[in-house]
């Protein structure tokens, strides 16, 4: 069983399911959600052999190599788009495990780079699926890491008590002498945080560490983040007061491995994810506990993709089938927060060159992917560079979902036996060739 269907047979199913992932959302369960989502799953979703095709892009490794907009890129996004490149002719969208920027700011590197309008609706970055969290830590203080704008991110997306691992650093050098900012003076924004400690003291403790992109520091990040779990949120404070809430951990990207312009691709935030694990379990005896996992392959974003190309759909025109009831949508939106398992894995991708990712269990069966209306889709090309990351979701998301391996210009170097892609070809440009070539024949390419 591929996907979790829309519940449409009866309302009260529907409200029985919505009423328990709310109750499950509330006390902070990933594994009761999942496990309700499991539990009210039916038959397999089927693709419309007559809808239209869309499309899904990685972008590291596909559209990009580094700082370098690929040609082929250009060219394939122009294929799909009308001649002034102002609207998609097809539903169009970007899932990247990339992010340090919000997706209005991600749509508009996209449109400069490309060429062609990229609103921010068509993008689903790796720390997408963090803004959901608000509802449960808007009022806590949260502790972010990652290169980029994920301060900024962070307070868009409804946190209102951010602290970073760069200010933490200058409030208590002392917690990481190894670093080089070790002996400098609390910076000017010191107040907001700390010796007062507003936030990570045992009056205001830090609830939840979330990495929104890959660290920069790994040092620096590894030590504090470690201080924050130890002391259940109280850096400093040893051995925490008995009997406090233990702080929960999110990570955006389980990518061990992405590619750039170097000849070899570069560790990415699942290798700091598994450093962090390792140590939690070196220094205490036990895994990580409270740790969330987030980013392709698991399943919330590929839900969130899924919302945004029936949206695009209903937009050109194309039929789409009545919605589930708002019951069922409301635990879609439950289970989207909750759809990545609590353990991980770092397992390689056999020969291929490609990065291993987290292999929890959503990821792996997909069976909580999808809980709304059937797709109007007849596939739903994902275009990666990652057998781990983009080729098992796409797989595990299951019809119409179709992986798509490019194997010349990212992680990749040819098909992987642990997660085979259903179409591998050298380029984004072949790629969406293979797909216009397949839906030329369907009734409904032929009547647009």
């Amino acid at each position: 069983m591929n996907h979790l269907q829309a519940l449409r047979q009866a309302l009260p199913l529907g409200q029985q399911l919505a009423q328990a992932a709310s109750a499950a959302l509330g006390g902070g369960s990933a594994a009761a959600l999942l496990g309700l989502a499991r539990q009210f799953s039916s038959s397999a979703a089927t693709a419309n052999p007559l809808g239209p095709p869309a499309f899904v892009f990685d972008i590291d490794g596909v559209l990009i190599r580094g700082r370098h907009t690929l040609p082929q890129a250009k060219r394939a996004l122009a294929r799909l788009y009308t001649p002034d490149g102002s609207r998609p002719r097809y539903p169009v969208a970007f899932l990247t495990n990339g992010g340090g920027v919000t997706e209005r700011v991600k749509a508009h590197q996209l449109s400069e780079w490309l060429g062609v309008h990229v609103d921010e609706s068509q993008v689903v970055l790796s720390h997408t699926p963090f803004r959901q969290l608000a509802a449960k830590f808007a009022h806590e203080p949260v502790l972010v890491a990652g290169r980029g704008q994920v301060r900024e991110v962070a307070r868009h997306y409804g946190f209102r008590h951010v602290v970073t691992t760069h200010q933490l650093t200058r409030a208590m050098p002392a917690a990481v002498p190894f670093h080089e900012d070790q002996g400098l003076f609390p910076g000017q924004d010191l107040p907001v945080y700390t010796r007062e400690l507003k936030y990570g003291s045992a009056q205001h403790p830090i609830r939840a560490i979330m990495v929104f992109t890959d660290p920069s520091d790994w040092y620096r990040d590894l030590q504090l983040m470690t201080d924050v779990i130890l002391s259940r949120g109280m850096p400093g404070c040893w051995p925490p007061p008995a009997g406090a809430p233990p702080v929960e951990v999110f990570f955006s990207n389980p990518d061990m491995l992405w590619a750039n312009e170097f000849t070899a691709p570069r560790f990415g935030q699942g290798a700091f994810s598994t450093c962090l694990e390792a140590l939690h379990f070196k220094l205490t005896g036990e895994p990580l506990p409270h740790a969330h996992h987030f980013g392709k392959p698991h399943a919330a974003p590929y839900l969130l993709i899924e919302r945004l190309l029936l949206q695009q759909a209903q937009q050109l025109g194309i039929d789409v089938p009545e919605p589930a009831e708002e019951a069922a949508l409301a635990a879609a939106e439950a289970g989207r927060v909750v759809s990545s398992s609590s353990s991980s894995g770092s397992d390689e991708a056999g020969s291929s060159g490609g990065g291993s990712g987290s292999s929890s269990s959503s990821a792996r069966s997909g069976s909580a992917h999808r809980v709304h209306t059937p797709l109007p889709f007849s596939s739903i090309y994902a275009v990666g560079d990652n057998p781990a990351a983009d080729v098992r979701g796409a797989n595990a998301a299951g019809a119409p979902w179709v992986s798509v391996l490019v194997t010349k210009t990212g992680v990749a170097t040819e098909n992987s036996p642990a997660d085979p892609a259903q179409v591998v070809v050298d380029d984004v440009e072949a790629a969406v060739e293979a797909g216009l070539h397949r839906a030329r024949n369907a009734k409904w390419h032929s009547m647009r």
